[in-house]
Formats: C-alpha cells, structure tokens, sequence
C-alpha cells in the first residue's frame, strides 16, 4: 500500500463504529470496555482538533482520542479511570493547560506504514499551534512483567529509552519524541500484558508563551456546557 492513500482528519460523530472497531482490533489483550460513543463525542465537542482519524478508501484504519487536562494533576501518578472519568472532563477542559492522549492505535492490518506517528504529529501541531504547554500520556509497558522482578519500574523505563530493553509501545512513543514524566503503578487492573502499569510522557511545547490565552477557542468550544451567572460562568 502507498502511503498517498491514506488520508488524516478530524475526527466526526460517523466515525465512531470504525472508530471502536479499529480500536478492538488493535487491543486484542485488553479486557476493559473500549471508549463509549458518548466518551469520544464529548471529547471531540471539547477539543476537536485532538481527534484524529485515518481513513484508507473511506474506513476508518487509526485513530487518536485526546482531551484537555492539567498538567499538574496528571503528571503524578494516575489511574486509567481518571483519563476516563466523564465528569472530569468538562471542568477540566475549563483550565487545562495540557492535551492529554487518551489513546493512539491502529488497525493491525495497516501498522508499519508510520500511521502512527503521523496522527501523533498531527495532534502536537494542533496542540502547540493553541498554545497549550504540552502534549502528555500514558503508555502500556507490555514487556515489563518479564523484567519486574528484577527493576523498578522506573528503571525499565529508563533502559527503553537507552534502547536497551525494547517495548512496543513505550519505544515507540519515546522515537516520537516524548520524554519521561513518571511511572503511574496500577495504573489499570485490565492491562494484564502490561501487569497494570504504565508510564506517563509528555511532549513539551517549545514555543509555549505563558503570556497568551491557551486555546483561544476554549469558550466558544465550552459554551453548550456552561451556565452564565452574572459576570461569571458555572458549570451546568
């Protein structure tokens, strides 16, 4: 296949069937309930611009599902349920600083064509473009039950990044750039491949400006969820 056929968009509601079957697909070892239609859409509704799809011939091959979050919370350790936790997600949508990737997969029968990669570059463009201080999230560590007994999980992490330990999915998001941030134990009693840990990343904006509105289009985007109160707003 050549890569000219693939095409990369915003994610839209009618893409949500694919959208899950694409992500069963990729995650046969995961036993937890993939994101709902009413997780996703509320997640594009709130941040549209960090849903991304690619389509090959019009189907749904890879997908990236994102959020807005602080990044002083969610730099500690953290439990999967807290990524997903529908009444985070508007009040911290309000005043994150941060876009935190929820999930990036794709379909087993197009992965080694860097579909990957390209949906992560595309979320850190839109997310440094608003100005946001950085583009953070969790990775499986499917290989570290073979080494647990040995190290640390912080350790592991470390030897992956050096290349000295190979992780399929921590390797891969530190050869797109994400740096280490901290290790999140237990992170999810369902990833059993990863013995329920995981590894928090992030990828720092390099042209943050402090001194500028992160997302501007944050009230516009938000309006439907918030209820004016004189000068103020308050969450519905």
């Amino acid at each position: 296949m050549k890569s000219s056929e693939l095409t990369f968009t915003l994610y839209q509601p009618h893409h949500y069937p694919e959208f899950k079957a694409t992500m069963e697909l990729a995650y046969p070892d995961l036993t937890y309930s993939f994101a709902s239609e009413e997780d996703v859409n509320l997640a594009w509704k709130l941040y549209p611009r960090g849903q991304i799809v690619c389509l090959c011939d019009g189907k749904v091959v890879g997908i990236n599902y994102a959020r807005i979050v602080p990044f002083d919370v969610y730099s500690e350790p953290h439990k999967q349920h807290d990524c997903i936790n529908l009444d985070r997600y508007v009040p911290e949508a309000v005043e994150g600083d941060s876009v935190y990737g929820i999930d990036v997969c794709v379909h087993p029968d197009y992965q080694n064509l860097k579909i990957g990669q390209r949906m992560v570059e595309i979320v850190l463009r839109n997310a440094f473009e608003d100005n946001f201080y950085c583009v953070m999230g969790n990775s499986r560590v499917v290989n570290y039950p073979k080494y647990s007994h040995e190290m640390g999980l912080a350790t592991y992490a470390a030897k992956v990044q050096s290349r000295e330990i190979h992780d399929p999915s921590l390797s891969f998001h530190f050869r797109n750039g994400m740096e280490y941030v901290n290790v999140n134990p237990d992170f999810s009693d369902d990833d059993h491949s990863s013995g329920g840990h995981g590894v928090t990343l992030a990828i720092y904006n390099p042209n943050f400006d402090s001194t500028r509105p992160i997302f501007p289009e944050r009230r516009k985007q938000l309006a439907e969820f918030l209820v004016p109160v004189g000068a103020q707003a308050y969450y519905a």
